[in-house]
């Protein structure tokens, strides 16, 4: 993969995966999967990339924290 094509497709996930997340949640959790009140919602796209950028950092921490608790078990004596 060539690094024209590389950046762009890193780019594109860097807006779009918080978008859908952000998108997922709010149908899930504020409109409670219905989609008659999830296409009343007046959001912006600014607002289900902000959701879903804040589920992407969530995800990391826990990461670093699960990698934070097992570095002592299994590694070099």
């Amino acid at each position: 993969m060539s690094k024209g094509v590389s950046t762009l497709l890193f780019g594109l996930i860097f807006i779009y995966l918080p978008y859908l997340l952000g998108v997922i949640f709010i149908f899930i959790f504020i409109s409670g999967l219905q989609l008659h009140i999830f296409e009343r919602l007046n959001y912006t796209f600014t607002l289900f990339w902000a959701i879903g950028y804040e589920i992407v950092a969530i995800f990391i921490l826990l990461s670093i924290l699960k990698s934070t608790f097992n570095f002592g078990k299994g590694g070099i004596d």
